[in-house]
């Protein structure tokens, strides 16, 4: 079933998986379509899709950034895209996923229990509650897909990193528009702009981004109680 996407990988972005990481990868594909049925995880439910427009696009990051050995966050981990298939690759890298839903919670702990990941962590709370988590200055890397707008975003995940540690949000074709209305809260939470690396998952109409932010300082006032950071952004 994943045959075009292990091609992929090797093709693309020079990463061969062993016979044991293949199969935690087709294990996880199947226990997902199985519990998508049930509890509404993703609207995509066929298997070219769920290739391309999951695990192509969580596992393209590879290409634009390191990300063995770190210690990496994943902001509304949902269904498990991208942090579970970018930690069946990378196993020297550690992974605590962040999710509120307790159906998604559920899920995410039995995906891991059922692919044996001894390096991933779930944690059933509000991102915003980083400072009584304990995770403040604490991540090399905040990964985020299909999450918050940007300008929410940040103001939730650059307190979880250290001092130059890197946010990478996953965005669409319209990130010109999200860093136009982030570029002032990016530099009031400690933040800059790093850089920005486009690609697509089929042909050039149906491009995607992502957005790179450092993290430059920290700066404790942030982040402020959820209501406040949603309606009134900064």
């Amino acid at each position: 079933m994943l045959k075009t996407f292990f091609i992929f990988l090797k093709s693309e972005l020079n990463i061969v998986l062993d016979s044991h990481q293949k199969s935690q990868m087709e294990s996880f594909v199947v226990f997902y379509k199985k519990e998508n049925e049930k509890i509404n995880l993703s609207t995509i439910t066929n298997d070219e899709e769920i290739i391309k427009k999951h695990l192509i696009d969580s596992v393209y990051l590879a290409k634009y950034q390191n990300l063995s050995p770190f210690l990496i966050a994943d902001l509304g981990s949902g269904g498990g895209f991208p942090a579970i298939p970018l930690a069946i690759i990378f196993p020297k890298s550690t992974f605590h996923l962040f999710e509120t839903r307790n159906k998604k919670v559920d899920f995410l702990n039995r995906a891991i229990k059922l692919l044996n990941l001894e390096n991933v962590f779930v944690f059933k709370s509000r991102v915003e509650d980083v400072n009584t988590l304990g995770f403040r200055n604490h991540f090399d890397l905040v990964i985020a897909r299909a999450f918050k707008p940007l300008n929410i975003l940040v103001e939730l995940a650059l307190p979880y990193l250290k001092i130059g540690g890197k946010l990478c949000a996953y965005k669409g074709r319209n990130y010109l528009d999200e860093i136009d209305s982030a570029i002032e809260a990016i530099s009031k939470v400690g933040g800059k702009l790093n850089r920005i690396e486009r690609y697509s998952l089929s042909d050039e109409n149906d491009f995607r981004s992502f957005l790179f932010i450092d993290k430059i300082r920290d700066v404790n006032k942030y982040p402020r109680p959820y209501a406040l950071i949603v309606h009134k952004p900064l």
